[in-house]
């Protein structure tokens, strides 16, 4: 069965409608590649999701609902036509913010904890990317530089393993100019930031919550403790809720929790592929200033950079245009969670070339800054399917440095995207799959013991 017609028939299995649906959305569109994967896959993932969130919210007295930036862009869209078509009394608001601009408020709050944050370990760390989690100015990154002085001992752009970035947390922690130096901007920006919440309803006593996909609860984890309130927190799934001392108290969770998972979400679940079908068409927020008598967002770029060599607004279209013949065929639907991770096993497990050549180009980072854009899944060859899985690691990595070998350790957020897109021999991509099936699984058993 084609990948179209499959979707067709986990669409049909949960309602007919979705099916017409998604036919209807494709004549307002180019019915490109990405319009028939956002039509049959992305666009009702999305609507079952907030779907569950205003129904979670009815059922539990919330008033108000917070849909956070950047993946709430299109989830906020999606619930205001729910609410308008069904009539629902919820006041639903969008709020400008990102990991980065709620956590360098939070800084002067933690004390030394705050290194803990700030040093995080990403899959590439170097000392400017550390100190881009307190400034984006490369000046003032230049200047706390300047302030290591001696005990300063690797260049700014070397990459820092976990020994090395350990004894730079210790240096920053004895550094008391440069603990000068983060507890003034984390004042600064934590009096805009509470003005902008104030400003935007957050601070005011009604019942109310976050919306966002996930993972860990962060921002609502940092706004909780900025403004010394509980939120509740609506979330499409989350890894866990307690990072860096800062646990989240309330959330609930749609597909998958940390107490809560399926096989399909420990082995196969893709969180880097689902924000891309969250996207948001402008860029990542910094911070906040003040214009005309209100606080206003600051973007790092004022355009997502995926907008325009990507087709970004045709995603966001489709998904609308899906949304609004839903709703006129079936506006009082259920929501379905088997037909969402049905759709979603078959995308992220085996995604067919065509569709991980689409997702895989899309400019991508897990960065909190977004430093580093990367493909998303750029293609595997065969020497690098070798070099990142064959056992022992470190032997072939040996041979293969004895010999000059040349290879290129390619990065990829979507491992099945980039074997799809791989011409390499297909029992290479097969045990490719099995190395990282067993390695997950092997992960999963420590956690559980």
């Amino acid at each position: 069965m084609t990948g179209k017609n499959y979707y067709k028939k986990i669409l049909t299995d949960s309602d007919f409608n979705k099916v017409t649906s998604a036919q209807s959305a494709l004549e307002s569109s180019d019915n490109s590649a990405l319009a028939v994967t956002t039509a049959y896959i992305v666009a009702p993932v999305l609507f079952d999701y907030v779907n569950w969130v205003i129904c979670k919210a009815v059922q539990q007295g919330v008033k108000r609902l917070f849909f956070l930036a950047r993946d709430g862009f299109i989830l906020y869209k999606i619930a205001l036509l729910i609410k308008d078509k069904r009539n629902i009394d919820i006041d639903c608001r969008f709020l400008y913010i990102s990991r980065y601009a709620s956590r360098i408020p939070l800084y002067g709050l933690l004390g030394n904890a705050c290194w803990d944050i700030i040093c995080e370990k990403k899959k590439r760390t170097t000392l400017r990317t550390v100190l881009r989690n307190i400034t984006l100015v490369p000046e003032e990154q230049d200047f706390l530089i300047s302030l290591l002085g001696n005990d300063l001992t690797f260049s700014p752009d070397e990459p820092l393993d976990i020994e090395k970035l350990s004894k730079l947390k210790d240096d920053f922690r004895r550094n008391q100019k440069i603990m000068d130096f983060i507890n003034q901007r984390s004042e600064e920006t934590r009096k805009l930031i509470l003005l902008y919440l104030e400003q935007e309803g957050v601070l005011d006593t009604i019942d109310s919550a976050f919306v966002d996909v996930g993972w860990r609860g962060t921002i609502q984890s940092s706004l909780n403790k900025l403004t010394g309130k509980t939120f509740l927190g609506f979330y499409f799934g989350l890894y866990e809720t307690d990072v860096f001392g800062l646990d989240i108290c309330n959330a609930c969770s749609y597909l998958f929790s940390s107490i809560n998972e399926s096989s399909f979400v420990r082995h196969s679940f893709n969180n880097s592929l689902f924000e891309v079908f969250c996207a948001a068409p402008y860029g990542m927020t910094t911070g906040y200033k003040e214009a005309d008598g209100e606080i206003i967002p600051v973007f790092e770029h004022e355009y997502n950079k995926n907008a325009s060599n990507w087709n970004l607004n045709g995603q966001i279209q489709t998904i609308l245009a899906y949304t609004e013949a839903y709703l006129e065929a079936n506006p009082m639907s259920s929501p379905d969670k088997k037909m969402t991770e049905r759709l979603l096993r078959k995308i992220m497990e085996k995604p067919s070339f065509e569709e991980a050549n689409l997702y895989g180009d899309f400019l991508f980072s897990d960065e909190t800054d977004e430093e580093l854009l990367v493909r998303l899944a750029p293609p595997f060859d065969a020497r690098t399917i070798v070099y990142r899985s064959f056992v022992p690691n470190k032997l072939w990595h040996k041979l293969f440095a004895m010999f000059r070998i040349p290879v290129k350790d390619t990065d990829t957020f979507w491992m099945q995207g980039s074997l799809a897109r791989s011409k390499t021999l297909k029992i290479l991509r097969a045990w490719y799959r099995f190395y990282n099936y067993y390695h997950t699984f092997r992960k999963y058993l420590k956690k559980e013991n």
